[in-house]
């Protein structure tokens, strides 16, 4: 394309080439510096700055979604910790309860035993003790196999935990990254379009 001007013809140079949409230029009209002389195909560009900003208008919601699901993990991680804990302080009292009743009941079957040994104590009472003892010491051992149980389900949950809180954070990372991304490819294709009028 080109205008004429009074002096001499003037060749226009397009930084884009493309399909020729409109043209509002007339043989001898004047113009102005900046005035849009002619317009090329613009469709596909705006099909494409179109897709990008919806694109990019949707990520917030995205991020926003992921935020959440980080915070409500984090705090859920945390509850998890304190009720572990609760747990285990339980765990420790009722362990140090089990240990003051067997040791008196160690010492009343030793009683027993010395008593019964004099012939003042039936041996069935000696038996009955002992049977106690045993009883406490291995309710003991329950507990603390428990206890030990309960802590390494705690440690697993914990590790899953911070695990998919780590997950998130790198899908939240990737939609950072998409959103610069799309915000460059929107700015370069607004350009592009720009470029699409001749000037």
């Amino acid at each position: 394309a080109r205008v004429e001007v009074q002096q001499a013809a003037h060749p226009v140079v397009a930084l884009q080439g493309g399909a020729l949409l409109r043209s509002q230029l007339e043989l001898g009209d004047s113009v102005k510096a900046g005035q849009v002389l002619v317009e090329l195909d613009d469709r596909a560009a705006r099909a494409q700055l179109d897709e990008a900003v919806q694109r990019h208008a949707a990520l917030p919601a995205r991020q926003a979604a992921l935020r959440d699901e980080i915070d409500a993990l984090q705090a859920a991680l945390a509850n998890d910790r304190h009720a572990a804990e609760a747990t285990h302080q339980a765990a420790v009292a009722r362990a140090g309860e089990l240990t003051a009743q067997l040791d008196f009941a160690r010492e009343h079957e030793r009683r027993l035993a010395a008593e019964a040994a004099a012939g003042g104590v039936a041996e069935i009472d000696v038996l009955r003790a002992r049977s106690e003892a045993q009883r406490l010491a291995a309710a003991r051992a329950t507990g603390s196999a428990e206890q030990r149980r309960q802590a390494a389900e705690a440690q697993t949950r914990d590790a899953q935990a911070r695990s998919r809180v780590q997950a998130l954070r790198g899908q939240l990372a990737a939609l950072d990254g998409e959103a610069a991304a799309l915000a460059a490819g929107v700015t370069r294709l607004r350009a592009e379009l720009d470029r699409l009028q001749l000037r």
